[in-house]
């Protein structure tokens, strides 16, 4: 009877951790429609493969951010706030397994020098062919 106890216990406390870091991480964020008359929605491609002009749900999750915390450095040269959100995107938590799966797929003598670290992602300017 302890360890049902225990596992119900430990499930309940751990779901309520998991939504509670969620709210918390989503508290500043909005999740809003994308248009119908959006340009996305008039391309080729989209055209394409959708001909019979099936109904779609789109939508975008927008958080605003003030001016006077991002970094003036960033907002100098154009491109810089560019760079410095894909360096986090990729050198980020998200990416990890992925990371990780890569390395133990691909990493070897032959391909050293085509797999970046970590350190690396964070730091790219990521030039066009990169």
């Amino acid at each position: 009877m302890g360890l049902i106890t225990k596992t119900i216990g430990l499930t309940g406390w751990g779901s309520l951790a998991v939504v509670g870091t969620f709210v918390a991480f989503t508290r500043k964020s909005r999740i809003e429609n994308i248009p119908p008359t959006d340009y996305i929605f008039n391309t080729t491609l989209f055209r394409r493969y959708n001909p019979n002009n099936s109904p779609v749900t789109q939508d975008i999750c927008i958080r605003r951010v003030p001016l006077a915390s991002i970094k003036p450095e960033l907002l100098e040269t154009e491109g810089k706030l560019a760079e410095a959100f894909c360096a986090g995107v990729w050198s980020g938590i998200g990416f990890r397994y992925q990371r990780r799966f890569l390395e133990k797929k691909w990493r070897g003598p032959k391909t050293a020098d085509q797999l970046w670290d970590r350190p690396d992602l964070a730091g790219s300017s990521y030039d066009v062919g990169t």
